[in-house]
C-alpha cells in the first residue's frame, strides 16, 4: 500500500511539474505531505490499539489460571483437613476399641477373681497368701489405689472450701474496712467521732484510735480565726474613733498615726499637706491589709447609715463653733476629721457598739462656753497624750502580729480591758472637772 501510495505521488509531482508553475507544485506536495503523514498516524494509533487489547486478553487469561490455582489449592487443604479427620476418627476408634478390651479383660480378671474368693472364703484364707503373683493380687492393688485417689481427693476438697472461706472473710473485712474509710472521709470535716455515727465492731480499735487523734490535732477552722480577728479588730477601732471625736488633737494624731507606721516625715503649719500624707499612709496601710477583709465585705453595709449619722454631727459641730468667732482653720480640721474617719471608717468593716456614748460626750460640749472649750481640750491634751500614743503603738503591734499567727495571746485581751478601764475613769474624771467648772 505504502509503495503504491509513494509511486502515484510521484507519477502526480512530475505530471505538475511538467504543466503547472513552481509555486502551486511546492503547496501541493506540502498538502500530499500533510496526507501521508496524517495515514501514518492513523496507522501507529490503531496498532497501539489492537497491541493493548492484545495485553488485556493476556492480563485476563492470567487472571482466570490465578483463579484456576487458587481453587486447587483450596481443594488440596481440604482434602487434607478431611484426611487428617478421619485418621483421627480411626485413632480415636482404635483407642476405644482397645479400652473395650482392656475393660474386658480386667472384667475377666475380676470376675475370675471373685470366683477364687468365693471358693477360698469358706476356708478363711487369704488370697495373697495362696497366689501371691496372681489375678487377684492385681485386683487388690486396683482397689488400694483408688481409694487412695479417693482420699487425696476428699483433701483438696476440703483445702479448696477452707481457702474459699478465707477468701470470703477477707473480703468481709476488706468491705468494712472501706466503708470504715468511707464514713470517716464523711465525717472527717465537722466534730463528730466516727466510731459513734457508724460503729464498726470488725475494725481494729487502732485504726478508730488514730483516726480520733487525727480529728483532734487538726488546726481552727477559718470561721475560728475569723471570729478572733473580727474581736480584735473591733477593739482597735474603738480606741481609733475615741481619739478622733476631739477638737484639738490634730497635731497629736498626726504625729501618733506616723509613728504607727515607723514613717518620719517633717511636719508644717499647712495641714494640707498633713492630710496629703495622711490618706497615702492610709491608703498603702488599707492596702496591704485588704487580703485579710475580703471575707468581712457582706457586714459593710451596716455601716452606712452610721456614718451618715456622724457626717450630720460634724455639720452642726461646724455651724456651732461658727457662732464662736472660730477662723476657719478649725474648719479644715474637721473636713480632716472627717476624711480620716471616712478612711478609718472604711478600712475597719466591724461593729460599732460604743460610738453613741461619744456622741453623747459631744453633744455635751456643745452646751459650753468658748473658754471652758479651750480648757477641757488642753486638759484632754494634758490627760490623753502619753496614754493614746502607747496605746495605738501597742495596739497597731498587735493587730500586725495577729495577721501572721493565727492564734491570740490571752496577755492583749487583758491589755485592752486594762486601757478601757483607764479611759473610762479618765472620762468620768473630765465629767467631775466640767461640773466643778460649771
Amino acid at each position: 500500500m505504502l509503495v503504491l501510495v509513494l509511486v502515484l505521488v510521484l507519477v502526480l509531482v512530475l505530471v505538475l511539474v511538467l504543466v503547472v508553475r513552481v509555486l502551486v507544485v511546492v503547496v501541493l506536495l506540502l498538502l500530499l505531505l500533510l496526507v501521508v503523514v496524517l495515514m501514518l498516524l492513523l496507522m501507529m494509533i490503531m496498532m497501539m490499539v489492537v497491541m493493548l487489547l492484545l495485553l488485556l486478553l493476556l492480563l485476563l487469561q492470567l487472571l482466570q489460571q490465578l483463579m484456576m490455582v487458587m481453587m486447587m489449592v483450596t481443594m488440596m487443604k481440604q482434602q487434607q483437613q478431611q484426611q487428617q479427620q478421619q485418621k483421627q476418627q480411626q485413632q480415636q476408634q482404635q483407642q476405644q476399641q482397645q479400652q473395650q478390651q482392656q475393660q474386658q479383660q480386667q472384667q475377666q480378671k475380676i470376675n475370675k477373681y471373685i470366683n477364687h474368693q468365693y471358693l477360698f472364703v469358706y476356708w478363711g484364707q487369704s488370697c495373697m497368701q495362696i497366689n501371691p503373683t496372681g489375678i487377684e493380687c492385681e485386683y487388690l492393688q486396683q482397689q488400694q489405689q483408688q481409694q487412695q485417689q479417693q482420699q487425696q481427693q476428699q483433701q483438696q476438697q476440703q483445702q479448696q472450701q477452707q481457702q474459699q472461706q478465707q477468701q470470703q472473710q477477707q473480703q468481709q473485712q476488706q468491705q468494712k474496712i472501706n466503708e470504715y474509710i468511707n464514713h470517716q472521709y464523711l465525717f472527717k470535716g465537722g466534730a463528730e467521732d466516727c466510731a459513734a455515727a457508724a460503729p464498726a465492731p470488725a475494725v481494729p480499735a487502732a485504726i478508730a484510735a488514730a483516726a480520733a487523734a487525727k480529728a483532734a490535732a487538726a488546726p481552727p477552722t477559718p470561721a475560728q480565726q475569723q471570729h478572733h480577728h473580727h474581736h480584735h479588730h473591733h477593739h482597735h477601732q474603738q480606741h481609733l474613733q475615741q481619739q478622733h471625736h476631739h477638737h484639738h488633737q490634730q497635731q497629736q494624731e498626726d504625729k501618733q498615726q506616723q509613728q504607727q507606721h515607723h514613717h518620719h516625715h517633717n511636719h508644717h503649719h499647712h495641714q494640707q499637706q498633713q492630710q496629703q500624707q495622711q490618706q497615702q499612709q492610709q491608703h498603702h496601710h488599707h492596702h496591704h491589709h485588704h487580703h485579710h477583709h475580703h471575707h468581712h465585705h457582706h457586714h459593710h453595709h451596716h455601716h452606712h447609715h452610721h456614718h451618715h449619722h456622724q457626717h450630720q454631727q460634724l455639720q452642726q459641730q461646724h455651724h456651732h463653733h461658727h457662732h464662736h468667732h472660730h477662723h476657719h482653720h478649725q474648719q479644715q480640721q474637721q473636713q480632716q476629721q472627717q476624711q480620716q474617719q471616712d478612711k478609718q471608717h472604711h478600712h475597719h468593716h466591724h461593729h460599732h457598739h460604743h460610738h453613741h456614748h461619744h456622741q453623747q460626750q459631744q453633744q455635751q460640749q456643745h452646751h459650753h462656753h468658748h473658754h471652758q472649750q479651750q480648757q477641757q481640750q488642753e486638759q484632754q491634751q494634758e490627760q490623753h497624750h502619753p496614754h493614746q500614743q502607747q496605746q495605738q503603738q501597742q495596739q497597731h503591734h498587735l493587730t500586725q502580729s495577729h495577721i501572721y499567727a493565727p492564734s491570740l495571746d490571752p496577755r492583749s485581751h487583758l491589755q485592752q480591758q486594762q486601757q478601757q478601764q483607764q479611759q473610762q475613769q479618765q472620762q468620768q474624771q473630765q465629767l467631775q472637772q466640767r461640773l466643778q467648772q460649771q
